[in-house]
């Protein structure tokens, strides 16, 4: 295809519409970067220079195809000119490539001296948003621009609602540490992915000790700062990689990936021990109300243990027991046994 001459940027004087710049919610200037892609330095600069006089931008350049497709590599950018008709490739046959290295939509704008509406048409279905024809002016660049960047904005503030909504789904409202729902969604995904690759999972059940006697006597308020500083306890002391949710009223479970019992058994040791020097002041109360937790462990692969559903039933079954001795402990199951750890016998890492 025959290449056509680019034409320059009319110089017009900009109307006061035009000259209000992009500002972030309660002021300031909102950077954005564009990448202008085109073979012409001359067109390339003019339109760098016109953008510039109105926003506060980074502009990144391209003078064909292989270097756009480098630019957009780096990411980041708010918005891409792409003019139609380049030296190795034509402009339409990028705009899919370019949204996709940018790893999040962006809008396209096409640039051309090119008269072929159908060519237009197919930049359009292929997903570029507007387009400008040439010869132009700084007062049509720049409103064209502004619109596109308004577009870019509204988009991303819906994703950054629906993130916002999806955090609100997954999350328990007081601890901040995942819900029931979405935590036992992860332990079936865990479960699955350990029985394929036959590697170790451990989880962990814990619940606060005597927690009706704290909401009874001191209040749920008192109850909710419980509850909130032992998930902030459970939360410090696991990995990355550990998914800790709320599992019920005041019980907590920990998933731990790659994971097995003995290395189970020591961060559950490690949570009760951490818990157990945390006390919480009260009006009225002559000395701080100490608060502990005991906890139930289990692992896979184990006898017995087929499903999740084992998983859990069993480190249920250890917690009760833990409950049941005296408090305060981690009791393990393994072999088809259940087994009680005296409180001193791992030693919490500080």
């Amino acid at each position: 295809m025959i290449r056509q001459n680019n034409s320059c940027i009319k110089g017009k004087r900009c109307d006061n519409l035009y000259h209000r710049k992009l500002t972030r919610k309660g002021g300031g200037n909102l950077e954005v970067k564009i990448l202008i892609v085109d073979d012409s330095k001359l067109i390339r600069s003019l339109l760098k220079t016109t953008l510039e006089s109105e926003l506060n931008c980074i502009i990144d350049e391209a003078k064909d195809g292989e270097e756009a497709l480098f630019r957009a590599k780096l990411g980041g950018h708010d918005l891409i000119i792409l003019d139609i008709f380049l030296p190795d490739v034509l402009g339409i046959n990028l705009i899919n490539q370019l949204i996709d290295i940018e790893k999040d939509w962006v809008p396209i704008i096409m640039i051309t001296s090119a008269e072929d509406k159908n060519l237009l048409k197919e930049a359009l279905e292929k997903g570029a948003i507007d387009y400008i024809r040439k010869p132009f002016d700084d007062v049509e660049i720049l409103a064209r621009v502004k619109a596109a960047l308004r577009t870019k904005k509204l988009y991303n503030d819906l994703k950054e609602a629906n993130e916002a909504l999806k955090e609100m789904a997954i999350t328990d409202d007081l601890t901040k540490l995942y819900n029931r729902r979405y935590v036992m969604s992860i332990l079936g995904i865990e479960f699955r992915r350990s029985k394929r690759y036959k590697t170790p999972l451990s989880i962990i059940i814990g619940d606060i000790d005597r927690f009706k006697n704290i909401n009874d006597r001191f209040g749920h308020l008192m109850g909710d700062e419980v509850l909130k500083n032992c998930a902030r306890i459970i939360k410090e002391n696991i990995r990355e990689i550990d998914i800790a949710g709320r599992y019920g009223g005041e019980e907590f479970l920990v998933i731990l990936p790659n994971t097995p019992l003995d290395g189970a058994v020591i961060v559950a040791e490690r949570l009760r021990c951490k818990v157990s020097q945390y006390s919480i002041e009260v009006p009225c109360e002559e000395k701080p109300i100490r608060i502990t937790m005991s906890f139930g462990v289990c692992s896979y692969p184990e006898a017995k243990i087929e499903t999740e559903e084992d998983m859990l039933k069993a480190a249920d079954e250890a917690l009760y027991i833990s409950k049941q001795e005296s408090r305060n402990q981690t009791t393990f199951y393994i072999h088809g046994r259940f087994i009680t750890i005296p409180k001193e016998a791992i030693r919490s890492e500080a």
